[in-house]
């Protein structure tokens, strides 16, 4: 089965898409989504909402997609879901994993769906989530066709994909730059958004160097069903309900139109498009990433907000008034943009005050707002407002709500109670009203009840097909015959919600269970799912002083590294182990002597006295896994004394490694919780890395023992499947760095990673916890980490000993995040 899966910003968002076709509605609560923002819905909200679904034949899903602390998971999350699941939630969607231990043991009845905040990109991660009891995921917005169809084929869980809407320019569940600029954490539903801010490149003006197109991928429908997409999400929970309804009409007319014409009849009208656009397009559509790895053609990069479509084309300006050429029916209300001439300058909007049908040419009166800014004969108008387009919404989807069609019998007979049913698919209900009297004067007739019964109102049912049956000469107050259809209609929805009801019984903390727990589903094993330990297993253990490691990103790094261990011979070796990032290994154009290097720099370190453990990549794709084998073999490997891990879904390739050799997990991989840390555990991970978002009391109460953190070096912001260079049509095929500078002057770091074809962006000033270190020692972390990234070789070694920048920050140590 097919599902369409519209947002529910509102209550009535949600009713509106349900009118409009979707088939499931997600929505966010008070507590715990990725859009703190929205207008999220309180618990009676959400229990009326998981009704109303279900009323109609539908789904609600919950989002709980965010980092969650420890105080947080153990002591407001069971509280939260404990009424909600009780009611009938369908689903929860879950970024953390964490908090995915925890649904799965607490609420084992109730499915998780997988977050696109879990960033994941390939089959590894999706047979991961599937061990673990997810029963579908939202794999990353970057992946191709090809992809989803691989994943797929590789596992028998449910796919969710977005098929409309806003894309981010970062990995999601991967960004920490409005977190780091502002301290709102898109990992916790308060993304600032600065990715729709403009930025420049050395020598250039500014432009919006990080803003995406929206996708719309009507399309493309028929080859993303095939390549195995059962839910297709539209994004826009921030949107007004209108925009949710309208979406969802036009997906449905074309998910309608493949199930009855099937491919081959199968054809998108302009006019759907436009009215797509004209709720709201950033920059003109694209198919995203479906059928490109990223590219230009993607981008909006002159403005990061509502286009619209295109309206009309200037014929002549003159005199204060424009003569255009309307590129399709506009109407009255209509706000069409005049373009400034200037990028510092605001557009001019007019307001049309009459119909204009397609192709006719009309005189205009510029606004009073537009002057000096005359566009030129042939300049394009964009329709940025269309009120009318809203008013039909709002009449078709807003006003009266979603109606199911139900059956109807009533039965008046002399002598017998009056008698009404009312069935909705297989639920059926009947009520008893009173018994007629003989008429005295005018008898009821089987049209009068019928009229009556008919009145359903704004009810969530209309009847259809309706069977009066009434014998003659009987009198029955038309007030009784309301009564009974009001006491029908409300008893039909009661034993609709009803059959969602989860009793309470002997499970977990008081819920139900039966003897099978749903979970894994059979999927075929080669070992038992693991049972994660306790990662606060040394919690009591007494303090030490923390173990010295560091990280390299490039050849010039280690280098320096190397460097330094050379002069400290003859003494105790402070630094204990290196992690080597692979990309220095590894070439764009394949295996340039990477194994040689490999086992080269694990000779020199080990001959110094010092481990040697392998960076994988920050993304886990399939081309990536595969360009990482193609040098990295079983015996190449065998060199190292172990991993660190950047990704959840490189969970299941480190196994084998698993008891053998260390496996940390970077500090991407999140553990914000004591439950994130034990499934990490469970999974042979040895030293995971302290969340940089937390603040010192707060890693204090999730616990570090066992943990590392890093003390120095620049925070990674973003991780994107887009390059800035690409973009600017500076593509050279050579990894390298660059900065992007933002409106206050601030200078971020951009790594282009040919190898993978991504960048990474860094945070303008290094992190520098030397200033708190009595605070960090008193934490009690196993190690901590001295992280080079765009560092050259003598920065690497003068930093080394001991000459950290003056411009540096403590990060969220101290000020935390929303």
């Amino acid at each position: 089965m097919i599902e369409l899966l519209a947002p529910g910003g509102s209550p009535e968002g949600m009713r509106a898409a349900l009118a409009a076709g979707a088939d499931a509605i997600y929505m966010g609560g008070t507590k715990f989504g990725a859009r703190a923002y929205a207008v999220n819905a309180g618990e009676a909200d959400l229990m009326e909402a998981i009704d109303t679904c279900h009323l109609h034949g539908a789904k609600l899903y919950l989002t709980v997609n965010t980092l969650l602390r420890g105080d947080e998971l153990e002591g407001q999350l069971y509280d939260f879901l404990a009424p909600l699941y009780a009611h009938g939630l369908d689903a929860v969607l879950v970024q953390d994993l964490g908090v995915l231990r925890f649904i799965r043991r607490e609420f084992p009845h109730l499915p998780v769906h997988a977050s696109t905040q879990m960033t994941l990109t390939g089959a590894d991660g999706a047979r991961l989530l599937y061990r673990e009891g997810a029963e579908r995921i939202v794999p990353s917005r970057e992946l191709s066709l090809a992809e989803i169809r691989h994943i797929h084929e590789s596992c028998p869980i449910e796919i969710e994909c977005f098929v409309h809407g806003a894309l981010c320019y970062c990995y999601s569940g991967q960004c920490l730059m409005s977190s780091m600029i502002g301290g709102r954490s898109g990992n916790r539903g308060r993304c600032a958004q600065p990715c729709r801010l403009p930025y420049r490149t050395e020598g250039e003006k500014p432009r919006y160097l990080m803003s995406l197109k929206d996708i719309c991928t009507l399309e493309i429908l028929p080859d993303m069903l095939e390549a195995g997409v059962c839910s297709l999400k539209i994004e826009g929970r921030m949107k007004r309900p209108e925009y949710a309804a309208g979406v969802t009409a036009v997906y449905r007319k074309y998910l309608d139109l493949l199930a009855d014409k099937g491919r081959e009849g199968y054809a998108v009208r302009e006019e759907d498009v436009r009215t797509l656009q004209d709720l709201y397009c950033r920059g003109g559509f694209s198919t995203g990433y479906a059928k490109t790895h990223n590219g230009p053609q993607m981008m909006t990069m002159d403005r990061p907000n509502h286009e619209g479509s295109r309206a009309a084309k200037v014929v002549k300006a003159a005199g204060g008034s424009l003569t255009v050429r309307a590129l399709e029916p506009l109407f009255k209300g209509d706000v069409l943009e005049i373009p400034a001439k200037r990028a510092d300058k605001k557009p001019a909007e007019l307001t049309l005050g009459r119909d204009i049908p397609a192709g006719r040419e009309e005189r205009l009166a510029c606004p009073a707002g537009a002057k000096g800014m005359t566009p030129a004969p042939g300049t394009i108008l964009m329709r940025t407002h269309c009120p009318s387009l809203l008013e039909e919404i709002g009449d078709r989807y807003l006003k009266t709500g979603p109606q199911e069609e139900i059956k109807g019998t009533f039965i008046l007979r002399a002598g017998e109670c009056a008698i009404l049913e009312a069935s909705l698919g297989k639920t059926k209900v009947r009520v008893i009203g009173a018994a007629p009297e003989k008429a005295v004067s005018r008898a009821v007739s089987p049209a009068d009840i019928e009229k009556q019964l008919r009145k359903t109102g704004s009810t969530p049912f209309v009847f259809g097909e309706l069977g009066v049956n009434v014998e003659d000469g009987l009198f029955y107050p038309l007030q009784a015959v309301n009564e009974l259809r009001r006491r029908a209609l409300t008893a039909l929805a009661e034993e609709i919600c009803a059959a969602a009801r989860r009793p309470a019984g002997s499970g977990p903390k008081g819920w139900a269970q039966d003897d099978e727990v749903p979970g894994q589903k059979g999927y075929p094993q080669d070992e038992p799912v693991p049972v994660a330990r306790s990662a606060e297993a040394s919690a009591d253990a007494p303090a030490q002083t923390p173990a010295f490691r560091v990280s390299v990103e490039t050849r010039e790094q280690a280098e320096a590294v190397l460097a330094f261990l050379d002069m400290g011979k003859g003494k105790e070796n402070p630094l204990q182990a290196v992690y080597a990032d692979c990309a220095m290994f590894l070439s764009p154009d394949g295996d340039k002597g990477g194994r040689e290097k490999f086992a080269a720099l694990a000779s020199a370190l080990h001959g110094a006295g010092c481990r040697l453990l392998l960076t994988l990549p920050p993304i886990w794709r399939g081309e990536v896994k595969s360009r990482f084998l193609s040098v990295f073999d079983e015996e190449t490997l065998g060199l190292s004394d172990g991993f660190l891990i950047r990704s959840a879904e490189q969970l299941l390739f480190v196994r084998d490694w698993k008891g053998k050799k260390e496996i940390a997990a970077d500090a991407g991989v999140y553990t914000w919780n004591k439950e994130a840390r034990a499934f990490l555990a469970g999974y042979g991970v040895d030293r995971d890395t302290v969340p940089f978002e937390l603040t010192g009391r707060q890693i204090e109460e999730r616990g570090a023992a066992g943990s590392e953190m890093v003390v120095y070096g620049r925070i990674p912001l973003m991780i994107t499947a887009q390059c800035i260079r690409k973009n600017l049509g500076e593509c050279r095929r050579r990894t390298g760095v660059f900065s992007i500078t933002d409106r206050m002057g601030a200078q971020f770091p951009v790594r282009n990673s040919c190898v993978w074809c991504m960048n990474t962006i860094y945070n303008s000033v290094p992190l520098d916890l030397r200033p708190v270190w009595e605070k960090v020692m008193r934490l009690g972390c196993a190690s901590v980490r001295f992280a080079f990234t765009t560092e050259s070789g003598e920065e690497t070694g003068r930093i080394l000993s001991g000459h950290i920048p003056a411009q540096t920050t403590r990060g969220h140590f101290a000020r935390g995040v929303e």
